[in-house]
């Protein structure tokens, strides 16, 4: 089974249509400061596209961030043929590198910083066929976090989970991977509202350069800020990393960038322990009060399906603003066991989910996970070697149907390598396994993180899922593992 079904030309031209169709930002006043409002790019263009050839974009932390950290890029070839694949990395001033690679089929290649441009900022990876993923990883003192690249440039994107609260501070980044100029617009959502500095309106992003802002040059002591990417001219990605080091946590995380707000919103895959918490932030991007109706699902097997409802309220968001909601404080939800979170919208918001703390204690441990809408069929996901430590020995798995009679099937797609094998043994013998039917379904699988990393799996379901894997530690609390939708 190939990873990616190779699109129909039809699919193809629909996808640039609806680029070509997005609205560009305009610019309203609102209590005489200037915010973005603006239609978001729709979930096609952030599915990986497989077609005879594609391309990849990676959008990597500063260097000035990195004091003895690690920056590798995964090449990731799930299909049945050897592909060429060319990166190019792109530094400071004009300073790029090219490589050119070959990989054998169901492979992975780890892209190390020794084969990366000196202060490589932004990279691309161009695949002769499809069936192809690129993720990056940054590793080092403050532990490890990870992502999938992006699979296309768009004209607007939206960040949040940023704060500069004690020693925090964090990084957006915007790479324009084109040989023109484009004209890019930054503006910050925060709790007290809007912000739109004039040194980033209107600012002309060179071909092949990277813009990094640094939070703390704009805000001091702020415990949430989101921030929209918009193009007057031209398309760009969006990225960016936090180094988070306050009274709540320590830790790194790269900061998601998406290209589309969401009215319906699923985090499959959540928990808490004694050691740690989930931080739900809420932006609305719209010139309107924004009610969202939060909706906890306790996945715990222990619980009846016809009782997992734990609990249900609702959060007011301020146009043009972003909220924070403690779920350790909000009646009902659970604390240790597994959870979901969905969210109703009135209107079109951006969400995630901050999980701070560990095996390792309640200060240490820093993730982000991205809220994602329920329209596809098919995910992805990465297993690497884990993160922060050795003490890994199982891996969740959520899957999430739409309709009673759904059913689900992980597969995985290759070990070191190589297509799986019926005599493989742990996790490699869940290829062909099904989760099961009904409104949602649950399983932890038992896993030996010394070998078989990367691995590649796959959840496809006869109707509209969300699937979320996550490493879990001796302590119940998890580290999410990165998953991407499949058109």
């Amino acid at each position: 089974m190939s990873l990616l079904k190779r699109r129909a030309p039809e699919i193809v031209v629909f996808v640039l249509i609806v680029a070509l169709a997005v609205t560009t930002a305009v610019f309203n006043v609102v209590s005489g400061r200037q915010v973005l409002k603006t239609h978001f790019v729709p979930s096609l263009s952030v599915s990986p596209v497989a077609a005879d050839s594609s391309t990849w974009y990676c959008v990597l932390p500063p260097s000035d961030l990195l004091k003895g950290d690690s920056v590798d890029v995964y090449l990731i070839n799930g299909s049945k043929f050897r592909q060429s694949v060319s990166v190019e990395t792109y530094g400071s001033g004009r300073n790029t590198s090219t490589t050119n690679l070959s990989l054998s089929s169901a492979s992975s290649q780890s892209f190390t910083e020794k084969l990366l441009a000196k202060a490589s900022i932004g990279v691309t990876a161009f695949f002769t066929g499809g069936a192809d993923l690129v993720m990056a990883r940054l590793s080092g003192s403050f532990g490890g976090t990870e992502t999938f690249c992006h699979p296309s440039p768009g004209p607007n994107w939206i960040l949040q989970g940023f704060s500069t609260e004690g020693n925090s501070d964090g990084y957006l980044q915007v790479f324009n991977p084109f040989s023109s100029d484009a004209i890019v617009d930054v503006t910050f959502m925060t709790p007290s509202g809007p912000s739109a500095p004039g040194p980033l309106q209107a600012v002309v992003l060179a071909a092949h350069q990277t813009m990094s802002v640094k939070l703390s040059d704009w805000f001091q002591s702020t415990s949430t800020i989101g921030a929209t990417v918009s193009t007057r001219i031209g398309r760009v990605l969006s990225g960016g990393v936090e180094v988070r080091s306050d009274s709540r946590s320590t830790g790194t995380s790269f900061i998601l960038a998406s290209p589309e707000t969401f009215s319906e919103t699923l985090f499959p895959l959540l928990t808490q322990t004694a050691n740690q918490s989930a931080i739900l932030h809420l932006i609305n991007v719209t010139n309107a009060d924004a009610t969202v109706a939060v909706r906890v699902t306790d996945l715990s097997s222990s619980t009846r399906r016809s009782n997992r409802i734990s609990t249900s309220f609702r959060e007011q968001i301020p146009a043009y603003s972003t909220i924070s909601v403690p779920l350790k404080a909000a009646p009902g939800v659970p604390v240790g066991s597994f959870f979901s979170l969905s969210l109703k919208s009135n209107s079109q918001i951006a969400s995630s989910i901050e999980l701070i703390g560990s095996t390792l204690g309640p200060l240490l441990g820093f993730s982000m996970i991205s809220g994602v809408g329920t329209y596809w069929h098919r995910w992805v996901s990465v297993l690497t070697s884990p993160p922060f430590t050795s003490t890994y020995k199982q891996v969740a798995v959520s899957y999430q149907p739409n309709k009673r009679s759904a059913t689900a099937l992980l597969s995985k797609l290759f070990v070191n390598g190589r297509i799986p094998l019926a005599t493989d043994t742990g996790i490699d013998s869940v290829a062909g396994v099904t989760l099961g039917a009904g409104s949602s379904s649950f399983s932890v699988l038992p896993t030996d993180n010394s070998t078989g990393f990367p691995n590649l799996f796959e959840l496809q379901s006869s109707s509209s899922a969300v699937d979320a894997l996550a490493y879990i530690q001796s302590d119940g609390s998890m580290v999410p593992i990165p998953s991407i939708a499949v058109d």
